[in-house]
């Protein structure tokens, strides 16, 4: 072979193995990607498996009445624990009938609750009179090894007017796959004490009413939320008249739509730390900080009211409030939005733009 012959042979060759090794590396690729979309896919079977198969919790209305949602029962429970083994008493309180139930999503006996006695006494409505009867305890448990229940995605109403409901201790409740817990705790009326470090609220979508009328509470911190997916609030934490302490310095707004009410008749809460409030998407601060009769000061600095259709009574009866703090470039109030009553009763008559 001539050297020219050569050349050619070797640059055919030369050829032959790039074509070889890119079509290697396409494969590679694919192969790589499909590892990652298969990965993806069995996480989701997964997540969705485990809905049918791990003790998870069903879910309630505030219309719900069977199990220990019964008004008479839900009345008189003064304390939750969920505790890691089903451990079903022989007996329960000698006045009622049914003490424990099925309580998992799919009744397979995954998730027990009991009630006992306990040495509290509560005032309970029955057919117009009032009368003192003994406190029940609420027990919760799972099947599993673990001790872990998991809460429903619809979390929302769980305890929904447990109006002699003082405390809950979590145990192993796990929140992970909640994306609903509006009226979670709605008029837990003596609820004075609330630790929600475990929560996770990484799927959570809103939190309308969560804590709304849960009037005994004086220190609340929920720091620990991750509110990335949330979009409403609506009266998250209205009507916690005697909330002294609220920690919400980590939240996340950057997708909620809804802020009206959400600090609502907050009567003692002398500050509030919303600087770092993204509200880019929020269409309604209705009555945001209505009643709100401690408050001094506020920084609404980081407040981006463009999208904001209603800020009606927005401040309505903050009798103390002198100075709002806003941004020039960020508070812009546009012209079909509602501001009827922002100031009614409020020490200020406007913000203070810088």
């Amino acid at each position: 072979m001539d050297n020219r012959g050569f050349a050619i042979s070797s640059i055919v060759y030369s050829i032959l193995i790039l074509a070889l090794t890119l079509m290697f590396l396409i494969l590679a690729n694919m192969v790589s990607r499909k590892l990652t979309i298969d990965k993806v896919r069995n996480d989701v079977k997964k997540d969705l498996g485990d809905l049918t198969v791990l003790p998870i919790l069903q879910s309630w209305t505030s219309a719900s009445t069977t199990d220990f949602h019964n008004n008479d029962i839900k009345s008189r429970i003064t304390s939750v624990s969920f505790v890691e083994k089903i451990n079903i008493p022989e007996k329960g309180p000698s006045d009622v009938s049914t003490y424990y139930w099925d309580v998992s999503a799919v009744k397979n006996g995954s998730v027990i609750a009991w009630i006992t006695d306990n040495t509290e006494n509560v005032n309970v409505s029955t057919n117009g009179s009032t009368g003192q009867k003994k406190g029940y305890t609420l027990y919760i448990a799972g099947n599993g090894e673990d001790g872990v229940v998991y809460a429903n995605p619809d979390s929302s109403d769980i305890f929904h007017s447990f109006k002699n409901l003082k405390s809950i201790t979590w145990g192993k409740f796990n929140t992970k796959y909640a994306t609903d817990m509006s009226f979670m705790f709605y008029h837990c009326d003596k609820l004075d004490n609330l630790d929600m470090s475990t929560f996770d609220t990484s799927k959570v979508t809103t939190m309308k009413s969560m804590f709304d009328f849960c009037g005994a509470l004086t220190n609340l911190n929920v720091s620990s939320f991750d509110t990335s997916h949330v979009t409403d609030m609506y009266a998250m934490f209205s009507n916690c008249s005697k909330l002294e302490s609220l920690t919400i310095t980590n939240f996340n707004t950057s997708n909620v739509e809804n802020m009206s009410y959400m600090f609502n008749g907050m009567h003692v809460l002398t500050s509030i730390d919303v600087s770092n409030f993204d509200t880019s998407k929020v269409t309604t601060m209705h009555a945001m900080f209505n009643e709100c009769r401690k408050l001094t000061v506020l920084d609404l600095k980081q407040f981006d009211t463009g999208a904001v259709t209603s800020m009606k009574s927005m401040f309505n009866n903050c009798i103390e409030l002198t100075t709002i703090n806003v941004s020039t470039t960020k508070w812009v109030i546009q012209a079909e939005c509602d501001i009827s009553g922002m100031f009614n009763g409020a020490k200020a008559t406007g913000v203070t733009k810088s």
